[in-house]
């Protein structure tokens, strides 16, 4: 999982955070994170968000699974 905050125009607001950073140790653990975090930052800016409804999406966790990225 990773927090990201939003800015009103769906750019990030600072840097992703990994929630579970008590597996960061294993290898396959961090790989994955790092890859997950590469792709929040290559689609940003999120476009398409209503700004109305700023306040239920400024802040999001986003879960990344490594086993439906390859299709088990």
């Amino acid at each position: 999982k990773i927090k990201i905050g939003l800015n009103l125009d769906g750019s990030l607001r600072g840097a992703p955070v990994i929630v579970d950073t008590g597996r960061t140790n294993s290898g396959f653990f961090r790989a994955a994170a790092d890859s997950a975090i590469r792709a929040v930052y290559k689609a940003q800016t999120f476009k398409g968000l209503p700004k109305a409804k700023y306040d239920a999406w400024r802040d999001i966790t986003l879960t990344f699974n490594p086993k439906q990225l390859l299709g088990g």
